[in-house]
């Protein structure tokens, strides 16, 4: 007998949602009810949850959000992101996972294109996703076993090993934020590199604030004396991941300190003592193409992966516009730096 497949709202279903989380291979913190409800807070977000359901059983997930810029750009930067990628029951069936692309599909159609940003291997399921007009593109990531501190500190190269093993430097100190006001300091500190160095879209100030004071969210601060020099936003899921959402630290200033150094670090020990498997470094660029970060990152002995992101286009003229107008403007980025 054929089972039945519904279309339905997650959120009607909490339940069987957080059952889902449970048995999923593809568990994240970013599929999960506290990660919709993150987004949802935001009112310059368009957010979904899509849910199936197979014979009364919830098989799958997706949560993301429909985001512009502001101004005249929102009509050339309407893309629906889909952070973590599909939550699936390892049974789930065919027609359900159809039924589920092509709610997905319906409901962004008017985004210029929707990217799926995967943190586990679908390959399992990528024939299905090209059929629907999601095109595998090749991203990478690094994850870091959190088993030990005494295995990690192992698996790291021979710099990294060298600071992190000897106490921290006279005068250097950490925590985790407690109030508003560490938040916002952080935030001031991430908003001058992101505008200085990074130059892409930054949240406002009150998603950090939603999201760092939240159940599963984390602020971890670095001080050198009584001044910040660092600071990492994190998330996590339960027995699952640590994830690394933003960070930055005034590495010149502070060269002879490492303070990037030590917030990853701290971060792994926090997994470690917290029983969460891996620390999810959330991205190391495309293959081939040098990435300083992907190097930096790499230097803590994680796993390099390839999981890949899922790409449909919408607008196909729109998109290409896009990608020459971010073309250009990194060129114009590199001639004033």
């Amino acid at each position: 007998m054929e089972k039945q497949v519904n279309i339905v709202s997650p959120n009607a279903y909490l339940d069987k949602w957080y059952g889902l989380l449970e048995v999923s291979p593809y568990r994240s913190w970013f599929q999960s009810p506290h990660g919709f409800s993150l987004y949802d807070a935001q009112p310059y977000l368009d957010t979904f949850a899509i849910g199936v359901m197979e014979n009364d059983q919830l098989m799958g997930v997706v949560v993301g959000f429909i985001q512009a810029e502001k101004g005249l750009k929102s009509f050339f930067s309407r893309r629906a992101i889909i952070n973590g990628g599909l939550l699936l029951h390892p049974s789930i069936s065919q027609n359900a996972l159809q039924a589920l692309l092509q709610a997905l599909k319906n409901r962004t159609r008017k985004a210029i294109y929707v990217e799926i940003r995967n943190l586990y291997d679908y390959s399992l399921y990528a024939t299905t996703l090209e059929q629907f007009g999601f095109a595998y593109q090749p991203h990478l990531n690094i994850k870091i076993t959190c088993d030990t501190w005494q295995q990690a500190l192992k698996r790291m190269d021979n710099n990294r090993y060298r600071v992190l093993s000897k106490p921290m430097p006279q005068g250097l100190t950490h925590k985790m934020a407690k109030n508003p006001a560490q938040v916002k300091a952080f935030y001031q500190m991430l908003q001058k590199h992101y505008q200085q160095k990074v130059r892409k879209p930054l949240f406002p100030y009150a998603f950090f604030e939603t999201m760092i004071m939240g159940e599963t969210g984390k602020l971890l601060l670095l001080y050198k004396d009584d001044k910040m020099i660092g600071g990492m936003a994190l998330l996590y899921w339960p027995n699952t991941a640590l994830y690394d959402y933003y960070a930055c630290a005034l590495d010149e200033e502070y060269r002879d300190l490492s303070p990037s150094v030590w917030l990853y670090g701290l971060a792994i020990q926090y997994a470690i003592q917290h029983q969460l498997p891996v620390f999810d470094t959330m991205g190391a660029g495309k293959p081939d193409v040098p990435y300083g970060v992907r190097d930096f990152k790499l230097r803590f002995g994680g796993d390099l992966v390839e999981h890949g992101r899922f790409l449909h286009i919408n607008k196909p003229t729109l998109y290409r516009l896009g990608v020459w107008a971010i073309s250009k403007s990194k060129v114009a980025s590199k001639r004033e730096q």
